[in-house]
């Protein structure tokens, strides 16, 4: 005959297996998360870095390309006094185009700069995940 306390010992040992499960496979989802988190954190810092490299090197750019065509359109002005009209045309080109590409550069580091918020937000995420779930295991020990 089975006593009221075999049988409560028997709930209590089935829940405590029963929880047992569950923060295993909880811990398991946390660290398949963890591990997630480390690989997207590394792939974009490689983008980022890179990205910052090349957007580095566009501004220098932009600024020797902003020097010559000043240079040039100074020499062709004094030079070439009878071709004004056209050479002022051109000019203006240059000068849309060079805005065009400082445009272009500053929406990327736009771009860039909401990666970088986006993965720090992440990571914030994560962390506050983690956080609570050290926080919730570790009150209930």
């Amino acid at each position: 005959m089975i006593s009221i306390i075999d049988l409560g010992y028997f709930v209590v040992f089935a829940l405590l297996a029963a929880l047992l499960i569950y923060l295993i496979i909880t811990l398991k989802n946390i660290n398949d998360l963890l591990n997630e988190t480390k690989k997207i954190a590394a792939d974009n810092e490689k983008h980022l870095e890179a990205t910052l490299e090349n957007v580095s090197s566009n501004t220098k750019n932009i600024d020797l390309i902003t020097e010559d065509v000043n240079r040039m359109s100074t020499l062709v002005k004094t030079g070439l006094e009878r071709a004004d009209k056209s050479f002022d045309t051109v000019e203006k080109n240059i000068k849309g185009s060079a805005e065009s590409v400082r445009h272009n550069v500053e929406e990327s580091i736009g771009t860039v700069r909401q990666n970088v918020e986006e993965l720090a937000s992440y990571i914030r995420l994560v962390t506050k995940v983690v956080e609570s779930f050290a926080g919730i295991f570790g009150k209930k020990k």
